[in-house]
């Protein structure tokens, strides 16, 4: 019986910019085992100390904070359900589409890696009405 899961992903200077954190972080966070009863801690090391991955980071949880609470899986259900889809959508992307050398991302892309095409998906597989303000 585990205590703890500890998943880390170090994003270091170089090409890795806000994109490659968010599409890594996604990929950490739909690791979540699914009968899961113990904490899982997803931890960012960001090396390069640099703000806008804070700022990335803050928006990141809150879409987390903003998944649904009810129905009958609850809160860990739902958001489980958002990352299974949400990884789907983002785990084809490579460092030369969403990397620091990226100046503008595509939009069709950007929609993915925001998790916008996600919550399109489950507001019609899952029938979500109401999501909150994050995305």
């Amino acid at each position: 019986q585990l205590k703890y899961v500890l998943v880390v992903g170090v994003t270091g200077g170089g090409d890795e910019g806000k994109g490659t954190m968010i599409r890594n972080t996604i990929g950490m966070v739909s690791g979540l085992p699914p009968d899961c009863k113990c904490h899982y801690v997803v931890c960012n090391n960001e090396e390069g100390h640099r703000v806008e991955m804070m700022h990335c980071w803050e928006k990141f949880c809150a879409i987390i904070s903003s998944m649904p609470q009810t129905g009958p899986e609850g809160f860990e259900g739902n958001l489980r359900k958002f990352f299974r889809l949400w990884v789907e959508d983002t785990k084809n992307m490579r460092l030369g589409e969403v990397g620091g050398k990226v100046k503008q991302l595509d939009p069709g892309l950007l929609s993915r890696l925001s998790g916008k095409t996600t919550l399109d998906k489950i507001k019609k597989q899952y029938s979500w009405g109401s999501f909150g303000a994050a995305l």
